[in-house]
């Protein structure tokens, strides 16, 4: 095998053992486990310093779309996960792609459709996070 796909499937071999090990405690908070596992999707699989900057604190897009796509202009905070007030309604975002409001995010931001464990993760992660 080539070293790069030697790579990808030690990642992603890791990435689903770890996931199996996600949860919350009885008190309703994230594990250490969970909030690690959401790290490393926020960081190494998703990527998303790429689009809301290296803290997660937003910032501007330089380029657009096509035309007839709608297209953000910004990539806002996702740093503490204010614009989410509920938990379950970011989960739903990263299992479905749909906002609590009914509504998809704008591209360039991936339609993600996330194991329920996984977008929980992030959610853990990110609500870490100062924002």
């Amino acid at each position: 095998m080539k070293p790069f796909r030697v790579a990808l499937v030690l990642s992603l071999s890791w990435g689903l053992a770890f996931a199996s090990s996600t949860g919350s405690r009885a008190d309703g908070t994230a594990s250490a486990e969970a909030v690690a596992q959401g790290k490393y999707l926020v960081t190494r699989v998703s990527l998303c310093i790429d689009c809301h900057g290296a803290k997660l604190g937003g910032k501007p897009f330089r380029g657009t779309g096509p035309p007839h796509v709608p297209w953000a202009t910004y990539a806002p905070k996702i740093a503490g996960l204010a614009m989410f007030a509920a938990d379950a309604d970011a989960v739903r975002f990263f299992e479905t792609g749909v906002d609590a409001h009914g509504k998809h995010a704008r591209r360039p931001m991936p339609q993600y459709r996330m194991h329920s464990d996984d977008a929980a993760a992030v959610v853990a992660y990110l609500r870490t996070l100062r924002p």
